[in-house]
Order: structure tokens, then sequence, then C-alpha cells
């Protein structure tokens, strides 16, 4: 677990039961959209009161990365950080936190892509982020460095996609 996540995590986890499952809620992976879709349940030390399926939603770690920047930026006040500080920093809230440090030791039934929400919710979701004023950061070498920082969430990501090319998403 990143210092990053035990900065900014609360001793209790997030998320929302939708039509028999529990969603884990992991900031910038549609969090808001389970909220407002589906019942609200906060639990702690990882156990549910009772044995839902857990789905887990996964974003693209960069595009996630990029759109938990931009949030920090509008939720802060700031503007986007330097090179150097993105560099550097790479987590600065919730937002930017590893998906996989949200996930823990949860015995997870599923894991779907955030382009899934749509047919999910039944719901189109504009997932808009202004990703021009931050994209210009990334050049190889903060692409190297957001591989290393993010690495559980980029083999998480590649499972997904294995998963989905071979049709399934368990």
């Amino acid at each position: 677990m990143t210092d990053c996540l035990l900065r900014y995590q609360l001793a209790l986890c997030k998320g929302a039961i939708y039509k028999g499952k529990f969603y884990l809620s992991i900031p910038k992976n549609g969090s808001t959209l389970l909220v407002q879709r589906g019942e609200p349940i906060t639990y702690a030390g990882n156990k549910l009161k009772r044995n839902y399926p857990v789905t887990v939603i996964l974003r693209e770690p960069t595009e996630r990365w990029q759109a938990g920047i931009l949030q920090w930026c509008l939720v802060s006040g700031n503007e986007v950080p330097s090179y150097e500080e993105l560099y550097e920093k790479v987590c600065f809230d919730e937002h930017t936190v590893p998906q996989s440090d949200y996930i823990g030791n949860i015995k997870v039934s599923e894991y779907i892509s955030m382009e899934d929400l749509d047919s999910i919710f039944e719901f189109r979701a504009a997932h808009t982020t202004n990703k021009d004023l931050i994209s210009h950061v990334l050049d190889d070498a903060m692409l190297a460095r957001l591989r290393e920082f993010y690495a559980k969430d980029y083999e998480l990501w590649e499972k997904i996609r294995a998963s989905r090319r071979r049709g399934s998403t368990a």
C-alpha cells in the first residue's frame, strides 16, 4: 500500500450495491455514478456484512492519473504542477492513489473496464477530461515513471484486456 493512500484513505471503504453486486468505489473510476445509481455501502476491514460478489471497475492507469491530477487541481484550486513535481510526487490525493491499493486483499469476483460502465448502468456517461492541460508531460520518461509507480494497476489492466480478448471478465 502506498504512503499516498495512507495519507488519504478513510478508515472505511466505500462502494455500492447495484443489481445484486457490490461495486468497489475507486475515485476517477465511475465512483460518483455508482453512488447515484446504486445503494451506497460503507464497510470496515475489507468485510462486507453480506456476501456480495465484488466487482471492481478499473480505468487505464495513465488516463486515470491524468484525470486525477486535473481533479486535484480543481478541488485544491492549484495549477497543474511542474513536470518535476509531477514526476517526483506522482500521487497527489485519493484521485491518483493506485487502484490496486483500494482493492487491497478484497476477494474480487470480477474486474471490468470503465469503458463498460455505459452498458452496466444503462446510462450514457460522458467521460470527459481536458487532458490537453496535462498531456504535454507524457514523454517517455514520465510514462516510464507512471508504469513503475502504477505497476500493479497496469498488471490488472492487462488482465482485463486479456479477458476481453477471451470474452470473459473474471
